[in-house]
């Protein structure tokens, strides 16, 4: 029985797609084991979506993983699983407010008159426009409109020369009375 790292480095060298099934049928308990532990939120499409894309992670997590770092790979996949159902959990809970995430935000892609259409495009660009805080006005442009994907925080944070934090604050603080007001069609 071939060790952890082996599999691994076999899979980064030669594409072995047997060490490839034996490494994840190793570490699917703990994937799965912390999945369920972090998808608790009476959602379970979020369990299982991340359930359907275990194949596609563990590759990520192989090809990221940095043998001569000390730490074992079960720990390594426990850790990444960890974080990956929590910014899953940050993406659905904004799903969860009204049309504007669920049409922006939806895998990432930044608003496209194909897709969302030209009247639901219009009508944000009118609404964004309508913004009296500057700030949250220059995150909301930034973040649906500058790219063909949704420009990451950290990004707008980079481009605006702030903190994360501090755009996810005045974002936090102004996107739900905005999604109201939309909604509301009070913008």
């Amino acid at each position: 029985m071939l060790t952890d790292i082996l599999l691994i480095k076999k899979i980064k060298q030669e594409d072995d797609q047997k060490s490839f099934i034996e490494l994840v049928n190793r570490h699917t308990g703990i994937y799965n084991t912390i999945a369920y532990s972090y998808t608790r939120t009476g959602d379970k499409s979020l369990y299982h979506d991340i359930i359907d894309d275990r194949e596609y992670n563990f590759y990520s997590f192989i090809k990221d993983f940095d043998e001569n770092k000390k730490m074992k790979f079960s720990t390594y996949v426990g850790e990444r699983t960890k974080f990956l159902c929590l910014d899953k959990n940050r993406t659905y809970k904004r799903y969860s407010f009204e049309e504007i995430n669920d049409n922006l935000e939806y895998q990432g892609q930044s608003i496209d008159i194909e897709i969302y259409g030209e009247n639901m495009v219009k009508k944000l660009k009118d609404a964004v426009s309508k913004i009296e805080n500057s700030r949250f006005k220059k995150i909301m442009e930034m973040r649906f409109f500058s790219s063909p994907n949704l420009m990451k925080f950290s990004d707008i944070a980079k481009n605006m020369e702030v903190t994360i934090q501090y755009v996810n604050k005045v974002y936090n603080d102004n996107i739900e009375q905005f999604m109201k007001d939309f909604k509301d069609n009070n913008i």
